[in-house]
């Protein structure tokens, strides 16, 4: 018996757009006033803080125009939660950093993320969580995502 495929894009898009959601709601039921993408931005300026990210690798990442992701900096750098310094190599460019409230933020975040996750995989066994995962990771890596 072969396989049903449905759409991918279809599939995907529609997590796309309800996870966000999902990670929205929780956010408002713990009272973080912060939206999902700029809690996305906190966590991509952690993770990425050896490579000193700026604001066009912030855009890139999320796909996001340069002029939507320079407000989500500048409520996140009002608020005490990143810093801007000029960069040694480039003045032009301003490096983000996160402060240690926007580090206390990342940890909230990846609870949330954790809660959400945990949630949504309730009902599969451990071999099926291994398993989507596995096909997940195959799927990212034949699309050359890392």
């Amino acid at each position: 018996m072969k396989a049903e495929v449905r759409p991918l894009g279809m599939t995907i898009g529609s997590i796309r757009s309800a996870f966000p959601k999902m990670m929205a709601d929780l956010f408002k039921d713990k009272e973080i006033k912060y939206t999902f993408d700029q809690m996305v931005v906190l966590l991509i300026v952690r993770f990425c803080q050896k490579t000193s990210p700026v604001q066009q690798d912030i855009a890139e990442i999320m796909n996001k125009n340069k002029s939507v992701v320079l407000r989500m900096i500048d409520v996140l750098e009002q608020d005490g939660l990143l810093m801007r310094s000029t960069d040694p190599n480039d003045r032009r460019r301003n490096i983000i950093t996160l402060t240690k409230k926007g580090y206390e933020y990342t940890e909230l975040t990846i609870a949330c993320d954790h809660e959400v996750t945990v949630n949504l995989m309730e009902g599969l066994n451990e071999s099926d969580v291994k398993t989507f995962f596995k096909v997940f990771d195959h799927i990212q890596s034949k699309m050359g995502v890392k």
